[in-house]
This record gives structure tokens, C-alpha cells and sequence, in this order.
């Protein structure tokens, strides 16, 4: 799909730089992305726009799942 295909080629961009891509989509989904939270509230609002529950949670797990993320985040 489009949103892997971009997905996909962020990664190969940035693989050979400076800079640290995250997915969200490598990170939070498998066969599917969450459609509700862990503690059932709506993970999107629309077609590909995180909720305040969603954007919450994935940023949580996007942190705790990424040891750079996580050490630049703590200070």
C-alpha cells in the first residue's frame, strides 16, 4: 500500500545519514494498525490521523521501543 511504500522509502533515505527515522508503522502495526488504544478509546480519527488517545499511545510505545528515542527523550 502507498503509506508502506513511503514508509519504505523514508527508511531507505535516511538509512545512510545523520539523522534517526522512527516508523510508526514498523513500530505499531503488524498486519494492521490499532484501530482503539489499550484502554479502548478510538486510536484515529479519520483515515490516518492519530486521536489524542492514539497520538498518546503511539508515542509512548514509539519511545519506550527505541533506545535513542528513549535516552534524548529522559533528560
Amino acid at each position: 500500500n502507498t503509506e508502506r511504500a513511503l514508509d519504505a522509502w523514508l527508511a531507505a533515505r535516511f538509512d545512510a545519514t545523520p539523522f534517526h527515522y522512527r516508523s510508526s508503522i514498523a513500530t505499531l502495526c503488524t498486519d494492521y494498525c490499532p484501530t482503539l488504544t489499550r484502554d479502548g478509546s478510538l486510536f484515529v480519527t479519520d483515515y490516518a490521523h492519530w486521536s489524542r488517545a492514539g497520538a498518546i499511545e503511539a508515542s509512548q510505545t514509539m519511545i519506550a521501543t527505541d533506545p535513542l528515542l528513549s535516552q534524548i527523550l529522559s533528560h
